[in-house]
């Protein structure tokens, strides 16, 4: 394990479609401990429901999605305080949509 990740990439290099759909922070996380130039990094669009049904922060990583658009619940969190809000499971809050729940 690699004590940090550095993101290749300047900020200003990344697509619009890199920014969303981009997983390695997820897929990579047994292979570092800090994201290099950030004291804090936020990840939401990649669920962690199967995983974790809290956020879940991995060095200096907070990975927020809780499988809000599926059969977890949308959560929210303080970023000063770290204290986060959860919402009802989104399947029982509109069973009646189909597909991702």
């Amino acid at each position: 394990m690699v004590n940090t990740i550095n993101l290749e990439k300047g900020e200003d290099e990344y697509s619009k479609q890199d920014r969303m759909w981009d997983r390695d922070l997820w897929d990579k996380r047994h292979e570092y401990k800090k994201v290099e130039r950030f004291n804090e990094v936020f990840v939401g669009h990649t669920s962690i429901y199967r995983f974790s049904h809290f956020p879940f922060k991995h060095g200096n990583v907070w990975f927020m999605d809780t499988g809000g658009g599926w059969e977890g619940c949308v959560s929210i969190m303080d970023i000063d305080t770290k204290e986060f809000w959860q919402s009802d499971l989104c399947s029982h809050l509109y069973p009646e949509e189909g597909g991702r729940n």
